[in-house]
């Protein structure tokens, strides 16, 4: 039942944002830019408040697991983010091969509004109202029949939840890091601090091209290419490649960072138990009912179009 529940949250967090551009595309209402920019996770905020209500019966933090985490802990998620960190930005290039950066289109379309505000829409808002969303919500109810299977589609659709190729692929990956962590420690924090410290850092250096190219960082980056003499495609392959030597070191150094992380926590027999296999699904039931269905279908739809549409296959 309550798989089910999580399934119609999914199809909130899809739906929501369509009748959001529907209604005001329809209603001559102007909103301000900030309040635009953090949108999207405002309507997440709804659809969980909209979940509460259909699970009033039981407590929603007790279902999310929130052990509290020790300065010894934070140190390593710290470190463990840094070394994850290669294998997201070699995802973060393949995908603009095809379609553009989304991080460089919103900075220049909102990086002149104050960094405060800027950082708490993208680095602050994001990791608390995305976690408890989707390593709260949705992990936490599909783990139950299987946690790899529900750390995988978790983390697919919270990569689908983005709507766009570009952050789809790097947000799957993080995705599974992060629900990885919160199995680890047992706790949302951690999912939290590490999601805080990817936006807090992107943000950070979106920013600072942005007042570099003094208005634009897609111009700004076009003329390091034509001052270099190299084309787009040229600078990715370059890029991918050394990243992903980084990747690989990175991952490696990672996973004893991982075993510690879950030693501090004393989770380190489960994580165990985990990897092997031998833990066991705690009841059967179906994932995929029609809501879920539903809101993939219109996800993956919409992340196809967009995609054909920055490619110039389809022009609007």
């Amino acid at each position: 039942m309550q798989t089910k529940k999580a399934n119609w949250f999914m199809l909130l967090v899809t739906v929501l944002p369509f009748a959001y551009q529907l209604i005001f595309s329809m209603v001559p209402l102007q909103l301000p830019l900030w309040l635009r920019l953090m949108m999207g996770e405002l309507l997440i905020l709804v659809s969980i408040l909209i979940y509460c209500a259909m699970t009033r019966k039981e407590s929603f933090w007790k279902r999310i697991p929130h052990e509290k985490l020790g300065i010894r802990v934070m140190l390593l998620i710290v470190l463990y983010t840094l070394l994850t960190s290669p294998l997201m930005a070699v995802c973060n290039l393949l995908s603009q091969f095809l379609v553009r950066n989304t991080a460089v289109q919103v900075m220049d379309v909102a990086g002149g509004l104050p960094f405060a505000v800027l950082f708490f829409a993208i680095a602050i808002l994001p990791p608390i109202v995305e976690e408890l969303g989707f390593r709260g919500i949705m992990l936490q109810n599909y783990r139950e029949s299987g946690v790899w299977s529900g750390i995988l589609l978790s983390a697919l659709l919270f990569g689908l939840m983005h709507m766009n190729l570009n952050q789809m692929l790097y947000a799957f990956v993080l995705g599974i890091l992060m629900a990885l962590l919160v199995e680890a420690t047992n706790s949302i924090f951690s999912s939290m601090l590490m999601h805080f410290l990817i936006n807090g850092s992107n943000v950070l250096m979106m920013y600072s091209s942005f007042q570099a190219a003094e208005g634009s960082t897609q111009e700004l980056y076009d003329a390091s290419l034509a001052e270099l003499g190299i084309s787009h495609e040229m600078f990715l392959v370059v890029a991918v490649l050394m990243f992903l030597i980084f990747a690989v070191a990175g991952i490696a150094l990672a996973v004893p960072v991982y075993k510690k992380i879950a030693s501090l926590s004393g989770r380190e027999g489960y994580i165990r138990a985990l990897f092997k296999g031998n833990v066991q699904p705690s009841q059967k039931d179906r994932r995929m009912t029609i809501p879920l269905i539903l809101a993939i279908v219109c996800s993956v739809a919409y992340i196809v179009f967009d995609t054909l549409v920055q490619m110039g296959i389809i022009r609007l």
